[in-house]
């Protein structure tokens, strides 16, 4: 699309099949402590990074610092006012204790992003995914260690309602009805703010 692309990517594996199979340049390093120039990048995207980062207002500055004055970020992470966080509760697997540290509300990121240097231009929630592996897991919880939906018609039914394509369905319609329950945020913010 014409876009100068550069990578930035802590696991060095990782780096390198991005490096191989992009032919782009990655670094390896963490968004905090690496050394990359600031007011150079005219867009930052962090596509399920930012749940992963322990000191989210360090990383909202961070990627304010690398942007060029008219820059951009957009973020996308998991919705805990998801359909899915809404069912299942502790149960959801967007949580993914140890590794997610902070799910911010898209109320929370907007009123985070101003006060470190990023103006939300947009934040709303989306359905590119819905990951029916995690009702699965949180049902089969539910039900007890070991239990197995009985084979028949309850089976089925089980199935089709776990499955990614129908509560992808649900979730859009419901977004369509007014209801931002995708299973994700994607937030589009801008330089600037304070």
């Amino acid at each position: 699309a014409g876009w100068a692309v550069e990578g930035l990517e802590p696991d060095p594996v990782a780096a390198e099949v991005a490096r191989r199979t992009s032919g782009c340049p990655v670094t390896v390093g963490d968004l905090l402590t690496v050394d990359l120039p600031a007011s150079v990048f005219d867009l930052v995207v962090l596509s399920h990074v930012f749940e992963h980062l322990a000191d989210p207002n360090a990383a909202l500055r961070r990627i304010a610092e690398l942007l060029v004055p008219s820059g951009r970020a957009v973020l996308i992470y998991p919705n805990p006012g998801g359909l899915g966080a809404r069912l299942f509760r502790g149960l959801w697997a967007g949580w993914e204790p140890p590794r997610h540290l902070v799910i911010p509300s898209a109320q929370a990121m907007a009123a985070t992003a101003r006060r470190n240097g990023l103006l939300p231009l947009k934040v709303r929630s989306a359905s590119r995914s819905f990951g029916g592996f995690s009702w699965r897991v949180a049902c089969n919880a539910q039900l007890g260690p070991g239990s197995a939906v009985r084979a028949g018609w309850t089976s089925k039914l089980f199935q089709t309602i776990s499955s990614d394509r129908f509560l992808k369905e649900v979730s859009v319609l419901l977004r369509w009805l007014g209801v931002d329950v995708g299973e994700e945020i994607v937030v589009a913010l801008a330089k600037g703010g304070r």
